[in-house]
């Protein structure tokens, strides 16, 4: 089913899936694979359903996001409210006005990225 066709009838999907739910009867359906480019690399992104994806939303905003965020840093900024791409921003020249304070220009910046993270990690752990 498209996104747009759930939101058609919004009330209704939810209400289907609250019944899956409470019946154990909710299914994961498979996702859908493409690949993208950005920023010159290729991506494989492997995207699940509208379906899983409000499933999953409800989870992180009600279930794990109360319990889980008392244990981040205040410069956590990823997915929480009030703490959006501008905190983000602010805080990231704070902490470089801040370093350059005390150490001058003789320092540096690392950026990395886990390759393939989601999909290397064991699911049955987390299931």
């Amino acid at each position: 089913m498209s996104v747009q066709k759930f939101l058609m009838e919004l009330p209704y999907n939810v209400f289907i899936i609250y019944q899956d739910l409470m019946n154990k009867n909710f299914r994961i359906n498979n996702s859908y694979e493409f690949d993208l480019h950005e920023r010159g690399k290729l991506r494989h992104i492997r995207s699940v359903h509208i379906r899983e994806r409000v499933v999953q939303r409800c989870l992180c905003d009600y279930c794990l996001l109360p319990i889980l965020s008392k244990t981040f840093i205040y410069d956590n900024c990823a997915s929480l409210k009030g703490k959006g791409i501008d905190f983000a921003i602010n805080r990231l020249k704070k902490h470089i006005n801040s370093f350059y304070t005390k150490y001058g220009l003789n320092g540096y910046v690392l950026l990395f990225d886990f390759s393939d993270y989601f999909a290397s990690i064991s699911h049955e752990k987390i299931l």
